[in-house]
């Protein structure tokens, strides 16, 4: 049996890569023929045991095709016209179960009762939200991003324009209970995957340096439908008498079918997500995404939700239950409904403008920025709400609506599509965005309970908000460093101890 010595000391393995960096300059062929050589004599030599080295972050082969600006604007536009239309028809049903769906489908109920139950079918919608999210992020990674969001927008534009066409129980149908429930269904499952996939294609669509501008560009339209909802529900709640509650409700749940129509002329020109695509041509084995994001990504999920959660807390706890605490310490409603869509305006300018600060210096940092601000503002912020004052409740928009939100919304889509590879990443982030939505949505409840708790003092919610802001910034501490583009993965790569891969 022949041995092989170790090569001396100083003496250099001969491997394709040395090979390349040490021959001259010459045409492909000659290279070719050289490698070939190299090959060959490696090759008669006896084999060696391979090693494996531990799996490690590999860049992927380049995006099969460069990002074309036009492109991209076109995603942008899609992504942004579908947040819009989904925080349009989220703050149409908020504000139709305050006001009309009591009295229009729960009658029977007495007030309370009637209010309760029309407050229960708003939060069938959040709970629906994660079961939503994971079935459409898991084919999202399945068949592609394109035709989940075309999904998505179709069924937000049936349960909108469905819900101002039912029946009431005033008209002596009691169909129409059971079929706003069931729309309802369907719009929380809807947006489980919308706002998700929107911002991942902007932000697969664009340029590496732009990746978190183009994701908040897509998120921004949730302001946006925010302020538009607020302009067309008090546009028809001036209608004299009863109309209102006879059918000016229905009239901005119809109008969703225009903004529908022209969020699907935008969203049936974007093209497939470059990087789906090239996962799709390199053929790999049949994936489970969702059983490799639990199996493989938790981590990653859990420092996802550690994160959003916060935002998610903020915006409850400033624009929903600060609300009624300024309007019940003396705060007109009117005037705090439109400073409140004025903080919306505002938001929508910080979320880019965070995202555009984030490309330049990263996530994280422009991330803790916000969760700092956030746990030593959260008592000031509270004590503003609760004062009584116009100037108070201006202030407390503008800090924790309009700064401490911007800061931890506009980074987030690019944040955590970093850390996540390809074959996952729709899943993955659907999964972060519902979970913690889910959680955040129970602020205002919370809060209410601590009031009651407490004596109406500001002071536990107020604790309660700065432990929710450090575990962000643990959740961003140990959050693991994300790879210098979006196409890297983590794969294992095996080699024989001649560097060739195996």
């Amino acid at each position: 049996m022949t041995t092989h010595r170790a090569p001396p000391p100083g003496r250099r393995i001969r491997t394709v890569a040395t090979l390349r960096a040490d021959a001259p300059p010459c045409a492909d062929a000659c290279l070719h023929v050289r490698r070939s050589a190299l090959l060959a004599e490696n090759s008669a030599r006896s084999e060696e045991n391979p090693v494996t080295q531990p799996s490690a972050p590999l860049p992927e082969n380049p995006p099969t095709r460069a990002p074309d600006p036009k492109e991209v604007r076109t995603v942008l536009a899609s992504g942004f016209m579908g947040t819009l239309l989904e925080y349009y028809d989220f703050m149409l049903y908020a504000t139709a179960a305050s006001l009309v769906f009591g009295p229009l489908f729960f009658s029977g109920l007495g007030p309370q009762g009637a209010l309760l139950a029309s407050f229960s079918t708003l939060a069938v919608g959040y709970l629906i939200r994660p079961l939503g999210g994971i079935i459409l992020g898991h084919f999202g990674d399945k068949i592609g991003r394109k035709p989940i969001l075309v999904f998505t927008l179709a069924l937000i534009g049936v349960a909108s324009v469905g819900i101002g066409l039912l029946p009431t129980t005033q008209d002596g149908n009691y169909f129409g209970v059971f079929a706003l429930v069931f729309l309802r269904v369907l719009q929380g499952i809807a947006v489980g995957g919308e706002m998700t996939g929107a911002a991942l294609m902007a932000v697969e669509h664009a340029p590496e340096k732009s990746r978190a501008f183009a994701g908040a560009i897509a998120v921004s339209g949730g302001p946006a439908g925010t302020v538009l909802a607020a302009l067309v529900v008090a546009t028809t709640a001036v209608l004299s008498g009863d109309d209102f509650l006879v059918w000016g409700w229905r009239v901005p749940f119809l109008l969703s079918a225009i903004l529908v129509v022209a969020a699907f002329i935008i969203r049936l020109k974007v093209t497939e997500s470059p990087l789906f695509e090239q996962l799709e041509e390199e053929k790999k084995e049949k994936r489970l995404p969702i059983l490799d994001v639990f199996s493989k990504h938790m981590k990653t999920i859990l420092i996802g939700v550690g994160v959003y959660t916060s935002m998610v807390f903020t915006q409850q706890i400033v624009t929903v239950y600060g609300l009624a605490l300024a309007t019940q310490n003396g705060v007109e409603v009117s005037e705090s409904l439109y400073l409140k869509a004025g903080g919306a305006l505002g938001l929508m300018i910080t979320t880019v403008l965070f995202a555009r600060l984030s490309d330049r210096i990263g996530t994280t940092k422009v991330l803790m920025m916000g969760a700092v601000a956030g746990g030593v503002l959260a008592i000031p912020i509270l004590l503003m709400l609760s004062n009584g004052t116009v100037w108070g409740f201006v202030l407390a928009i503008l800090l924790g609506n309009v700064i401490i939100q911007g800061a931890l919304y506009g980074p987030f889509a690019a944040f955590i599509a970093r850390r996540l590879p390809t074959a996952v990443r729709f899943t993955g982030t659907a999964l972060v965005y519902n979970i913690a939505s889910t959680l955040g949505g129970l602020a205002p409840t919370v809060a209410a309970a601590l009031a009651v708790a407490f004596a109406g003092s500001v002071l536990p919610l107020g604790f309660l908000w700065i432990v929710v802001a450090l575990i962000t910034i643990l959740s961003l501490i140990v959050a693991p460093k994300s790879g210098p583009t979006l196409t890297q993965v983590s794969r294992p790569v095996t080699m024989d101890r001649h560097g060739i891969k195996r």
